[in-house]
This record gives C-alpha cells, sequence and structure tokens, in this order.
C-alpha cells in the first residue's frame, strides 16, 4: 500500500513508501490524503539561513541544496536538511517546514523525515539527550529533547512554550504502510553558537540496479504500479546505524521490489525466460505458471541483512491468494558486483523463492 498524502494549504508531501508533512494553522484531514499534524495558528516571517562563501556540499545524489545538518549523537544519526516537505524533499533528505521558523531561529520549528530513514530510531530518544542542528559555516544550534508523544493525524499541536524544535515521523517508527499515528519528539534550544567549519553527511551511494528485460520493466515494477500491502522493515546482521538511518535502505527496498513485481509479471505471463533474467539458480515456479495475484492476506514484512556500510541480500515476506491457493511467499534478492562499461555497479537479483501453501 502506497502513503500518499496531501497537505492542506498547498503543500504537498509524498514518497514511495510513506509521507511526512505539516501545516500551521489547521487540523489534517483523515483518509488517504493526509498531512502530518498541524501546529497552533502563528503568522511568522520564516527566512532561509543566509548562505555564506564557503564549500558547502550539496545533498548527496540530489541537487537540492544542503541548508542544515541534523545530528543526533546517542543515536550515531546525521542527515541533511532542506527546505520542504514534498516528494523529492523527503526522499533524500530531512525536511524543514516551510511555515514553520528554522531551528536557530526563535519560536517553533519542525523537521520531518520517514520513519523507515532518518528518524527510524526516533523513539530511542530520551528526555536528556542532545540534538545538534549546524547551519554550515555559520551557526550550531544545541537541542535538548524535553519528551515525546504519539498523536493522531487528526490532532492540533500547539507551539512548544518555549524556543525549540519538533522532530515528526511516522508510528511506529519501522512501519512501511501508511498509518494515522504520529511520533513527535519536542526539543528546546539550549544555545546557539557560530560554527565556522564544513560540514559534510555520509553518502552511502546509488541502490543496486535490478537487470529486467525491456518489455518486462515497460509493465511498471513499482509500487505506483502495482498493489502490495507493505507492513514493517526489519534488520538482520550488524548494518552501520549510521548508514541505516538514511534514505540507502528505502531506496535499497525499492530495487527489491522491482525483482518482486517483475516475478509476479513473469508467473502471471508464463515468461519464464523473463524469470531466468531477473534471477540466479532459482527453479521457475511451475505450480503457478499463468496465475495471477487473486488477493492479499499479510502485509509484507521486508529484512534488510549486511555488514557495516553493506547490505547484502534483502527478504521480502507476503500473504498472496492465487487461483491454485493461498501462499506464504518470501523471496530473497541478493547484491551481486558486475563490471559494465569497464566500471563495477552492483545488481540485485532473485535468489531465492519459498512457495508454502496454506490454503
Amino acid at each position: 500500500m502506497k502513503k500518499n498524502r496531501t497537505i492542506i494549504l498547498g503543500i504537498v508531501a509524498g514518497a514511495m513508501l510513506l509521507v511526512i508533512g505539516i501545516v500551521i494553522g489547521t487540523i489534517i484531514s483523515t483518509g488517504t490524503s493526509q498531512p502530518e499534524k498541524t501546529l497552533a495558528p502563528k503568522k511568522a516571517v520564516v527566512t532561509v539561513p543566509t548562505t555564506v562563501k564557503c564549500n558547502v556540499p550539496g545533498i548527496p545524489n540530489s541537487t537540492l541544496p544542503l541548508i542544515g545538518v541534523l545530528e543526533i549523537p546517542s543515536l550515531s544519526m546525521i542527515g541533511p536538511v532542506t527546505d520542504g516537505v514534498s516528494d523529492p524533499v523527503i526522499a533524500v533528505a530531512i525536511g524543514h517546514n516551510p511555515a514553520t521558523p528554522w531551528p536557530n531561529q526563535p519560536g517553533t520549528s519542525e523537521l520531518s523525515a520517514h520513519d523507515v530513514a532518518q528518524f527510524w530510531d526516533l523513539n530511542q530518544l530520551k528526555p536528556g539527550a542532545l540534538v545538534d542542528f549546524f547551519v554550515p559555516c555559520q551557526t550550531e544550534t544545541i537541542l535538548k529533547v524535553t519528551g515525546s508523544s504519539v498523536v493522531t493525524t487528526n490532532t492540533t499541536v500547539y507551539d512548544l512554550p518555549y524556543t525549540g524544535t519538533i522532530l515528526e515521523t511516522c508510528w511506529p517508527v519501522n512501519t512501511l504502510a501508511y498509518t494515522n499515528t504520529r511520533l513527535l519528539v519536542d526539543t528546546q534550544v539550549v544555545k546557539t553558537v557560530p560554527y565556522t567549519q564544513q560540514l559534510t553527511v555520509p553518502n552511502f551511494g546509488v541502490a543496486p540496479s535490478v537487470n529486467v528485460p525491456p518489455q518486462l520493466a515497460a509493465l511498471g515494477l513499482s509500487l505506483t504500479s502495482n498493489t502490495q500491502p507493505m507492513g514493517e522493515m526489519l534488520t538482520s546482521g550488524n548494518l552501520n546505524p549510521t548508514m541505516l538511518q538514511t534514505n540507502a535502505p528505502m531506496n535499497d527496498e525499492a530495487s527489491a521490489l522491482e525483482i518482486w513485481f517483475g516475478m509476479l509479471d513473469s508467473i502471471r505471463l508464463s515468461r519464464a525466460d523473463w524469470f531466468a533474467d531477473i534471477s540466479k539458480n532459482v527453479p521457475y515456479p511451475t505450480q503457478l505458471n499463468s496465475q495471477a495475484v487473486t488477493g492479499h492476506y499479510k502485509a509484507m514484512v521486508v529484512t534488510i541483512a549486511g555488514s557495516g556500510n553493506n547490505v547484502t541480500s534483502m527478504t521480502m515476506a507476503a500473504e498472496l491468494g492465487f487461483n491454485s491457493g493461498i501462499y506464504d511467499v518470501t523471496a530473497t534478492v541478493s547484491s551481486f558486483t558486475q563490471t559494465v562499461s569497464g566500471s563495477p555497479m552492483q545488481y540485485f537479483y532473485l535468489t531465492n523463492l519459498t512457495l508454502n501453501k496454506i490454503g
């Protein structure tokens, strides 16, 4: 199930898996078009921090400007911040609600991010934990966590009684599907001090590619053109928490889902050749040949596995109905290095498929 919600007053927030966004001065609607939450009415003059002449890098894999950097030392999280809550912003960075001040300015500011990206571990923050907001080459604002709450999307959230920042994400924090609850972490400014250093954010590269035959790719292999209720994302191994708290796992999942939908389309259209192109040493499931998915009985659970910064595999498990019955379907895609035009590139292939008929 794709999260796709629209913010009232014309601020649009959306992404492949979930959408983050809020707006000041109104209560959010219910249904499939919803903002994250609202702040009490307040007309604030908002100015983007002035860029000084220094070598401030951009956001990795994006043309968006790096306006700030948010660091949570206790969570080993460091992420880029830019203005807005639209799809292009939330897909690569932490978004600043443009209807609120910046964290280094008086008032109540708000920063939002994906719950399976920069704010994956946000629920682990306890009162007293410190959060740093940097404007590279300008200022460092130190904030202290004062509390947290879980609210529904109909809740009006008022300005903090002190200068501070609300950090907001979907709840529960490892959820891939749409939820109508939000985790809010309140922070209070301790001090703002000059900061003259340049600051970079980690870059974990792009997601693995997939070798999909052109005819199969033309069918559309993403959540925007397919139906698949999404559940939660889990981890296995000893992956770097800094890497996990970026958009990298979500981007890896998008590539893995291309294999998933490509597998189902290959089976539905009896194209064992397509199936062979996207897999390695996985027998074609003849028991499902020519069968389309007739129902979804359990949301997909995605497990990302690896070590350090290296994602070695992603396992997708769901309960699907076919003409011949209901099956527990578990598919694992693994990463392989291939040389393309003289350069090594990472590719995902299907390496395991388990079908367990349960009804």
